[in-house]
């Protein structure tokens, strides 16, 4: 993965997600072929903000950003979401 873009998934006004606390956004995720030569890297992030759908997905599309980075195992993958979504 090389970048991301956060976009609006949901108009707010929408019926079924109305006064809720949804979900109003998505990432694009930007991959390209593993034998093009990789310019950046990602970052350990410390936490997700949950307080906005906007601040969510993309703090979520940095944490993917880091695991697909790296050379994780599904079960540290797993103690990874875990924790920094409590954090």
């Amino acid at each position: 993965m090389i970048n991301f873009y956060i976009v609006y998934s949901e108009n707010p006004i929408s019926v079924h997600i109305k006064n809720l606390k949804s979900l109003k956004h998505d990432s694009i995720l930007v991959f390209q072929p593993n034998d093009v030569k990789k310019e950046n890297s990602w970052f350990e992030p410390e936490s997700i903000d949950i307080s906005d759908s906007n601040f969510f997905s993309r703090d979520c599309s940095k944490v993917l950003g880091w695991i697909l980075d790296g050379n994780f195992s599904e079960a540290e993958i797993h103690k990874i979401w875990q924790d920094i979504i409590k954090a």
